[in-house]
């Protein structure tokens, strides 16, 4: 497929992506900014549609688990109210001694640990098996939430977004703390608290350059959640 000038669409896209790049390697002394919030707000759609899985997994799990007692888990018979937790917990105790360290690993702490020594790299096993597990705990009476997991997905996505466009380390380390906001506020329909959440504990810095991107992912992905 040829556009104007003669050259092929595939090199137009590697020069434009190259163009980009170069734009976000710099983006305090160059136009990059504008495309930084744009990517933010695509990786905070992105997050929105993440979250809502993990929010339509975790409810039709309950579902089974709770089956004719629809009310919730204190609606359970005392005897399911005791041996649903002990038979969740030993299923997740055994799945994670199976798998490897850095398949098990999750939550705030993980995030912050990648960004600090790993330049915002965050595989994407260990985000799943958060994203499943998660799900099974809920499901099953275990004293969680899904704060922790919706951060970790969405800063994920962030990352994943990042090194699939070879965007520059600064760029990835802002993407991830876009999808760290927008994961808290499509999870708990809190863009402000994402905004907060994100700049104070994960990239503990405010600038304009992360502020702008990470304040449109939150938004994005929120009004993803309430469309859908």
């Amino acid at each position: 497929m040829n556009i104007p000038g003669g050259k092929t669409l595939r090199t137009w896209w590697e020069k434009r992506l190259e163009e980009m790049r170069l734009a976000l390697a710099e983006v305090e002394k160059s136009s990059g900014l504008g495309l930084l919030c744009g990517l933010g707000g695509l990786v905070g759609a992105i997050c929105g549609l993440v979250v809502l899985g993990l929010v339509l997994l975790i409810d039709s799990m309950q579902s089974l688990t709770f089956g004719e007692y629809g009310a919730g888990f204190k609606a359970l018979p005392i005897e399911l109210r005791f041996g649903l937790p002990i038979v969740g917990a030993a299923f997740l105790g055994l799945v994670f001694q199976l798998l490897k360290r850095e398949n098990r690993e999750g939550g705030i702490v993980h995030i912050i640990e990648r960004l600090v020594y790993y330049q915002g790299f965050l595989p994407m096993r260990a985000a799943i098996v958060q994203f499943l597990s998660s799900a099974v705990a809920i499901a099953s009476g275990q004293s969680v939430g899904r704060e922790g997991v919706a951060a970790h997905i969405g800063a994920t996505a962030g990352s994943l977004f990042g090194r699939k466009l070879e965007l520059p380390n600064n760029s990835v380390r802002t993407l991830v703390g876009c999808g760290t906001a927008a994961g808290i506020a499509a999870s708990f329909n809190t863009p402000l608290g994402g905004v907060i959440f994100a700049m104070e504990v994960v990239m503990m810095e405010y600038s304009i350059v992360s502020f702008a991107p990470i304040i449109l992912a939150a938004v994005s992905a929120t009004a993803v959640a309430h469309l859908l």
